[in-house]
């Protein structure tokens, strides 16, 4: 199925370079977002859960205190695809557009 192909590591490190806030982790690329308090942490999951939900891909969700950590993988693929960069960029803007960093 186009999309869910698996990239190959000179792909991944080109597409990473338009994501500077992210990094490759073994089968997944991921990215930590600290928050001034947990609630607001909690607060970014739950708007991001909708985002991913409309877009039938889910990143694995990490939550220690104030800091975030997404990794988006293909889990049907075992791997980095297309569709992990797409929904990254997607977190991007709603981070952009809806959350203020430290």
């Amino acid at each position: 199925m186009a999309g869910r192909d698996i990239l190959k590591d000179a792909e991944i490190k080109k597409r990473l370079a338009a994501l500077p806030e992210w990094s490759r982790n073994c089968r997944s690329i991921k990215r930590a977002v600290r928050f001034d308090t947990y609630q607001q942490g909690i607060d970014f999951v739950c708007i991001l859960a909708e985002l991913a939900d409309g877009c039938n891909h889910h990143p694995d969700i990490e939550i220690r205190e104030n800091v975030v950590t997404l990794h988006c993988t293909t889990h049907r693929a075992e791997g980095i695809t297309s569709f992990d960069f797409d929904l990254a960029h997607r977190i991007e803007g709603l981070i952009a557009d809806t959350i203020i960093e430290e």
